[in-house]
């Protein structure tokens, strides 16, 4: 989320004007635009490669755990995306629109969706990242923070999060009496909060990437390959081989393994 007071633009028009330029510039377009374009005709090719199945909507939103409620509407974007695809063969779409939020508040705000569709690869987050850095560091934010966590499949988190919550209550009376009650139903931002206060126990905490499957695993690891430019390689080598927190220069901090 970027609040206007926090960039170099006057008005949001001039801010999402920018954003649409910088999107553009890396092949994404507009999902209304792409709706417009006549339908692509099935080709088949002399020596056909072997087509990659991409999944149905059904199929993607029963994995899907999401942070946020606003971040639901983000379904039915992605079936419209899903839909231009196999109309018009285009992978790289965004589009503008009110964000539910201000149905809770009085604050006024716009989302900007960027949607890469049909591959589940680690290349995909990775643009959607690069592309959303872009747009901070054209808008004026200096201090750019990305966190990514290793956790996986939603299977693989449930299990780590439930040993997290087995630490914690072991090492429950070393915890400070203000987080405590939210050890049962945030273990893992408790956990957080912990190793950011420096606690001796979380060392030795249930670490992220030892729930991870080998393609989970495998996954991760491209992705830290693929922002490499954007962070000390260094760090990001250095939480391939432990999969713990580590920070990375001030220009642009990558949380990992949290």
């Amino acid at each position: 989320m970027f609040r206007l007071k926090d960039t170099q633009h006057q008005n949001t028009a001039e801010f999402l004007s920018s954003a649409i330029r910088i999107a553009e510039y890396y092949g994404f377009s507009s999902l209304e635009e792409a709706g417009k374009l006549p339908r692509l005709k099935e080709v088949v090719l002399v020596n056909p490669v072997e087509k990659r199945k991409i999944p149905s909507a059904a199929e993607c939103e029963s994995g899907m755990v999401f942070a946020r409620r606003d971040e639901r509407a983000l379904v039915s974007a992605a079936k419209r995306c899903l839909s231009s695809l196999r109309d018009t063969g285009s992978r790289l779409l965004g589009r503008q629109s009110p964000s539910a939020s201000r149905e809770r508040s009085n604050v006024p705000s716009v989302v900007l969706e960027l949607h890469v569709v049909g591959s589940s690869g680690a290349v995909a987050e990775a643009l959607l990242i690069v592309v959303a850095d872009a747009i901070a560091a054209e808008a004026g934010i200096k201090q750019r923070v990305l966190s990514i966590n290793s956790i996986g499949s939603t299977d693989s988190s449930n299990r780590f999060v439930r040993d997290i919550g087995i630490y914690l209550r072991k090492h429950i009376e070393s915890i400070s009496p203000t987080l405590r009650p939210r050890v049962g139903d945030d273990p893992l931002g408790v956990l957080i909060q912990l190793i950011e206060r420096g606690h001796p126990a979380t060392p030795r905490a249930p670490q992220s990437m030892e729930y991870l499957t080998e393609d989970e695993r495998r996954k991760f690891w491209n992705l830290l390959e693929y922002l490499e430019d954007m962070a000390d390689s260094k760090a990001i080598a250095e939480a391939k081989k432990k999969g713990g927190p580590m920070i990375t220069h001030a220009e642009l901090k990558a949380r990992l393994g949290l």
